[in-house]
């Protein structure tokens, strides 16, 4: 009627891939009459997710996870099963790390997606770091210190263009995905366009460039605050 603390021997639940060791896992009954629970250290509120039954859920921790431009602060949180059915959103606050107790936009949590960790929107108390999610999973707080990649695919550098030459980019974060951009041809601002699905940063040729030598520049940032400057250098026809 309670909750109750074992470990389960399963691929996806059990077992630390990183330490090959069974994880405890504490587990909780979802219903109307307990909405708010704290499994470890995480604290769960299911008011607004309505579950579609009686849901079994249970938490546990496993060794942290790395991941390419994100640096693990703290252990990985396995929040299971991962494929419970939930019609809302269920709010998750992840502890703070050891030694961490304010906000730094560096730091946010990340979501195993399978292939890699997607950075997810989160808000800082005093207690952690809390998000809202209808997905359960693997979770982990991290740090992104890498800014995004920004590559001029067009023009080349020194080219001879027209008033309205196609101007793209490439433009990626693999951390905490891309947050915004600005543009410049000699200080007088570009209008750009961004497709998350290919990557590409495109000027809308809003205006045309005055006739002249002149230089594009363009900064990036991403959800992190890191941010990235690359200028290319043109003649105007």
């Amino acid at each position: 009627e309670d909750h109750l603390f074992l470990s389960i021997d399963h691929p996806r639940a059990g077992i630390d891939m990183a330490s090959g060791a069974l994880i405890e896992h504490e587990f909780w009954r979802v219903d109307d009459s307990s909405r708010t629970k704290t499994l470890g250290n995480v604290r769960i509120n299911a008011s607004e997710a309505e579950p579609f039954s009686r849901i079994y859920m249970t938490v546990g921790t496993a060794a942290a996870s790395s991941s390419r431009e994100l640096e693990p602060i703290g252990p990985q949180y396995r929040l299971w099963h991962e494929r419970a059915p939930m019609q809302g959103e269920l709010e998750i606050t992840l502890p703070w790390p050891d030694g961490l107790n304010s906000r730094d936009d560096a730091i946010g949590v990340y979501r195993n997606s399978g292939k890699d960790w997607s950075w997810i929107a989160s808000e800082s108390t005093a207690a952690g770091l809390t998000i809202s999610s209808r997905r359960l999973g693997d979770f982990q707080i991290m740090r992104d210190t890498t800014a995004p990649d920004l590559i001029f695919t067009h023009p080349s550098s020194g080219a001879r263009v027209a008033a309205t030459e196609k101007i793209q980019l490439r433009l990626a974060d693999h951390g905490s995905t891309v947050d915004r951009w600005t543009a410049d041809f000699n200080g007088t601002w570009l209008l750009m366009g961004y497709d998350p699905e290919t990557e590409v940063l495109s000027w809308e040729r809003d205006i045309p460039l005055p006739s002249g030598p002149g230089e594009i520049t363009v900064t990036a940032w991403d959800e992190a605050g890191n941010s990235v400057t690359k200028t290319r250098t043109v003649n105007v026809r």
